[in-house]
């Protein structure tokens, strides 16, 4: 870093942009899909309507912050040629280039955006955690395999006499009260199913254990979110929960194993 108007961003960085940009590029528009960088490690994203939001450590300080639209397009388009992104600040753009290059070589203009316009989160949701547990990686590369193989789209958490299962369903087939598959995964006390999209979770980091904390909203068993942590603490990712089934199929399934 030579000042604060250039900035060269190390691979440990792009590794970390490049597998939050699934995040905020679900959704639609010019803006949805950006990024936000602030001074400091810390790293927030979200997505269009925040049903996903994340937090991650870079491996380097960001000394001066700025935000840019379509994130996507800026990652695979206009940072993809250069293995060690110089990026040179003007005002309303930014200049790419490559940060090792002897002599004047490739350069793109990029366009730099106010923040505000820009859907992220800018500090972390408040969750009260019920309870915690470990999710370990084949564990849910093995029920997201499933999930894909038959088409579910929505992964449930499910706690019933004494276990706790992950499954996966549709939680728009009524009609389909069971659990498309399930994979007990530890023990609960509790009695509850929460059910997320499929894809959210396929947006967490693969080949990661992970630790699991649930928060139910109140009075309720079937509406809450997950706050999901990696192994080394260094990515937060805070999932909403959707409606669980509701026909009469899926509530005498529930009763029937409660």
């Amino acid at each position: 870093m030579a000042d604060e108007t250039t900035l060269i961003l190390e691979q440990g960085t792009l590794e970390l942009l490049r597998h939050l940009e699934p995040i905020v590029s679900d959704g639609a528009g010019a803006y949805i899909g950006g990024f936000v960088l602030v001074p400091g490690n810390d790293f927030r994203v979200a997505n269009k309507v925040k049903r996903l939001a994340a937090r991650a450590t870079l491996p380097q300080t960001i000394e001066r912050g700025f935000a840019v639209y379509n994130a996507e397009r800026w990652l695979r388009g206009a940072l993809a040629p250069f293995s060690r992104p110089k990026l040179t600040f003007a005002t309303g753009y930014m200049t790419i280039s490559e940060a090792d290059a002897t002599e004047r070589g490739l350069s793109i203009r990029y366009p730099i955006c106010d923040a505000s316009y820009i859907t992220t989160i800018t500090k972390d949701p408040e969750l009260e955690a019920a309870f915690a547990f470990p999710l370990l990686c084949d564990q849910l590369k093995q029920i997201l395999e499933i999930a894909g193989n038959l088409t579910l789209p929505n992964l449930v958490l499910h706690g019933t006499k004494g276990q706790l299962l992950l499954g996966a369903i549709d939680v728009e087939k009524h009609e389909d009260g069971k659990l498309g598959a399930k994979l007990p995964i530890g023990k609960t006390d509790r009695n509850f199913t929460l059910a997320f999209r499929t894809s959210d979770f396929r947006k967490l980091k693969a080949g990661d254990d992970y630790k699991i904390a649930i928060a139910f909203s109140p009075d309720t068993n079937d509406d809450g979110a997950a706050h999901v942590v990696s192994a080394d603490g260094t990515r937060h990712y805070w999932l909403l929960a959707q409606a669980a089934p509701s026909g009469p199929a899926a509530k005498k399934a529930r009763q029937q194993e409660e």
